[in-house]
């Protein structure tokens, strides 16, 4: 942009004394002013949590969850993990052994699917799963959970446990409405003080989650299997979905992630795995057109 001066300025224009405004260069993610001045918080305070220090911040005003789970990017070299953290709890939770098994019959699963399966609170599947998987950060089994010491990038049958994320076309809106994910609830996810007679409170979440629920037991919650699986006849609950590509109920599906069976690329990619590059693409449309067409349906 430029500036042209079309009246000469004096002198006295230039050295007057006018209001100085710098604008800040970030702005505070926090909606109530604190002095902090980029200085150490001296009001945090280290707590010693089973030798490990967890700090308490009076600015975060809560306890920071400890986190003893192993996740890799898809870039990372070198072997996966074989056994879990050693800074990890033990943990005797009644499902332990289940999810175990779960692993043995598939290597790799999405959270939400054994939440379905061991219909467990996210509270309590979080302390274990850091027990008998890892999880990766990026690539195509993004934010899936793996058994230790299976790689999926070098298992070209790996391919049916890639994961894809699928959200409802527009259309569908103006047929039948589906609530964004932040306000979807599932309520018997958050029924865990009603199934143990008691209030959880947020001081000792960190806790439960570290070690798996401690052993206390809990009543099952029902969790619906469409918040993992695919069917043409159901709708998804949310307008944003990830499906492993197993859970893809429906032969034509089935058909685009196998088209390529026996011909994988001899490198797996970051973008599609072990399938082919095209695939991805043709499974939103396809996924786009069953969903439609199942909203029309049950106007």
């Amino acid at each position: 942009m430029l500036f042209v001066c079309v009246e000469p300025i004096s002198d006295f224009k230039l050295y007057e004394d006018i209001p100085c405004f710098l604008p800040p260069r970030i702005f505070s993610k926090f909606d109530r002013p604190i002095d902090y001045a980029f200085r150490p918080d001296v009001r945090s305070k280290a707590l010693e949590n089973s030798e490990k220090v967890v700090q308490l911040s009076a600015v975060q005003g809560r306890l920071r969850r400890a986190n003893y789970s192993y996740g890799i990017s898809y870039q990372q070299k070198g072997a996966v993990p074989t056994k879990p953290n050693p800074d990890a709890p033990d943990s005797n939770h009644p499902k332990l052994e289940a999810l175990k098994q779960l692993f043995e019959e598939r290597p790799v699963w999405s959270r939400s699917a054994l939440q379905a399966k061991l219909k467990l609170p996210q509270t309590h599947i979080k302390g274990i799963l850091a027990l008998v998987s890892y999880y990766f950060t990026s690539g195509p089994w993004k934010t899936l959970w793996v058994k230790f010491g299976y790689d999926p990038r070098a298992d070209p049958q790996a391919k049916i446990y890639q994961c894809i994320d699928f959200r409802l076309p527009k259309e569908i809106e103006v047929v039948e409405p589906v609530r964004y994910k932040r306000t979807r609830s599932i309520p018997e996810l958050f029924q865990l003080s009603e199934d143990v007679g008691g209030s959880s409170s947020s001081s000792s979440r960190p806790q439960q989650a570290a070690s798996g629920g401690g052993g206390t037991t809990t009543g099952d919650v029902a969790v619906s299997e469409s918040v993992f699986i695919f069917s043409p006849d159901t709708l998804p609950g949310q307008r944003q979905v990830y499906y492993q590509l197993c859970d893809l109920r429906d032969d034509a599906l089935q058909r685009c992630v196998h088209s390529n069976d026996g011909s994988e690329p001899s490198q797996c990619s970051e973008s599609s795995g072990w399938c082919a590059d095209e695939t991805y693409a043709k499974l939103r449309k396809l996924l786009a057109e069953m969903t439609i067409k199942t909203a029309k349906r049950k106007q």
